[in-house]
C-alpha cells in the first residue's frame, strides 16, 4: 500500500514553521551581538569638556590580584576575567584609534616598561579586545572590555601585557610642544600576579657617585668618568642600576646616608622607587644638593625590595671648594716667602761668621 501524500495545506504549514525559526534564530543573534558590541564599548559624549589638544589613557598600569572586588577569591590558573579600559578624546576633532596587545618583555629606563609590539608569547595571548578600532568625536569617552583567559597550564609569578592604542595616520595629529601635530601613542598595562612558588630576586648592578655631566653621559651610553675628589662647587649625582631576575614585580625603595670622617651624619636622601619587571632593569638619579662645600665623606646605600634588603658601600669622596684653593694656594706663597727669607737670612748670617773667624 502506497503512502499517501501530505495535504498542501500541511506542507505550507511546516515551510513557515521552518521560516520563523530561521527568523527567530537570526533574530535571537542579532540582539546577542547588539548587545555584545554595547557591552565590549560604551561611548559618552561629553561636550562639555575642555578640549586642550591631548588624548588619556587609563589605566596607566592596574595590577590584578584579585577577581571579585571584594577581593575574597584569588586569581587562578583557567580563570577568565575582564577588565575595563578607558579612552578619553580631548582634541578638538574626530579621533580614530587602533587596538593591540603586545607583550611586556622588561623595564627599562626611559619608559619604566620595555613592550615588543606583534609578540604574543606570554600574557598578551591570553586577552581579547572586543573592538580593536574606535572611533571617537571631541569629549568622546570610550570604555571598551578587555577578556583575560588565563591558561590552566601557566606558571605562577608576575605576567603582564600591555594594550597600546595608537591614532590611525592620516588624521589631525594631537598636540605637542610648540604646537606641532603629533601622532598620538600610548600604552596601558595589566599586571596579572598568579599565586604560587615564584623565584623573587634582584639585585643592584650599579650604584655609584659622580658629577651630574657624568651621570648623564652614563644614561646616554657614554663612558662615564670616577673620581674620589671634587673642586670646586661640585654638582654630584647618585645612580642606581636595578636588575629583577626574579619572576615577580618588584618595587624599590631605599635611602642614602652620608657621614664625616667622625661616623657623624652629614645627609640624608630618600632614593625614588622603581618598578622593575620580570627579566627587566630600570634606573633612577638622585641629586645631592645637601652636601657640604668641604670635608671627606663616606656614602652608604640601603635598598629594599620584595626580594630582601641590599646595602651598598659607595666609598669615600673629598669635597674642596675653589676658594679653599685659592686661600691653600695664598698660604704656600706666604710659606715659601718665608722660607726664602729664612734661609736668606741664614746665609748673611753664615758670611758674616766667616769674616769675623778671617
Amino acid at each position: 500500500m502506497s503512502a499517501r501524500p501530505a495535504p498542501i495545506c500541511t506542507r505550507l504549514a511546516s515551510r513557515s514553521l521552518r521560516r520563523w525559526a530561521v527568523l527567530s534564530a537570526t533574530a535571537v543573534a542579532l540582539v546577542c551581538a547588539w548587545g555584545t558590541a554595547a557591552e565590549a564599548v560604551k561611548i559618552t559624549p561629553n561636550a562639555s569638556i575642555k578640549a586642550d589638544g591631548s588624548v588619556s589613557v587609563s589605566p596607566a598600569a592596574q595590577r590584578i590580584t584579585t577577581a571579585t572586588p571584594d577581593g575574597t577569591t584569588l586569581i587562578q590558573p583557567g580563570m577568565t576575567i575582564s577588565r575595563t579600559l578607558i579612552i578619553l578624546n580631548r582634541t578638538a576633532g574626530q579621533l580614530t584609534t587602533q587596538l593591540a596587545t603586545a607583550d611586556v618583555v622588561g623595564s627599562n629606563a626611559r619608559d619604566v616598561v620595555e613592550i615588543r609590539d606583534g609578540v604574543h608569547l606570554d600574557a598578551s595571548g591570553w586577552a581579547r579586545l572586543e573592538q580593536p578600532r574606535v572611533t571617537l568625536e571631541s569629549g568622546d569617552t570610550a570604555e571598551i572590555k578587555v577578556t583575560i583567559r588565563i591558561p590552566k597550564l601557566v606558571k605562577p609569578g608576575t605576567h603582564a601585557f600591555a594594550v597600546t592604542v595608537t591614532q590611525l595616520p592620516g588624521q589631525a595629529g594631537t598636540t605637542g610642544r610648540a604646537g606641532i601635530s603629533a601622532t598620538f601613542r600610548q600604552a596601558a598595562i595589566f599586571i596579572i600576579d598568579l599565586p604560587g612558588t615564584a623565584p623573587v630576586s634582584g639585585k643592584i648592578t650599579q650604584a655609584h657617585i659622580s658629577s651630574a655631566s657624568d651621570i648623564l653621559r652614563s644614561v646616554a651610553g657614554q663612558r662615564a668618568r670616577r673620581s674620589w675628589l671634587y673642586l670646586g662647587e661640585h654638582d654630584l649625582s647618585f645612580a642606581l642600576v636595578y636588575r629583577n631576575t626574579g619572576r615577580r614585580l618588584l618595587r624599590t625603595e631605599g635611602k642614602l646616608d652620608v657621614r664625616d670622617v667622625f661616623g657623624r651624619d652629614v645627609a640624608r636622601y630618600e632614593v625614588p622607587s622603581l618598578t622593575v619587571y620580570p627579566d627587566g632593569e630600570n634606573q633612577t638619579a638622585l641629586s645631592l644638593t645637601k652636601l657640604p662645600a668641604f670635608g671627606m665623606v663616606k656614602a652608604q646605600l640601603t635598598l629594599r625590595s620584595e626580594a630582601g634588603v641590599e646595602h651598598r658601600d659607595l666609598g669615600w669622596i673629598v669635597l674642596i671648594p675653589y676658594w679653599l684653593l685659592a686661600v691653600l694656594g695664598a698660604l704656600l706663597v706666604v710659606v715659601v716667602i718665608q722660607i726664602i727669607r729664612s734661609r736668606r737670612a741664614w746665609d748673611d748670617t753664615y758670611d758674616w761668621d766667616d769674616e769675623d773667624e778671617s
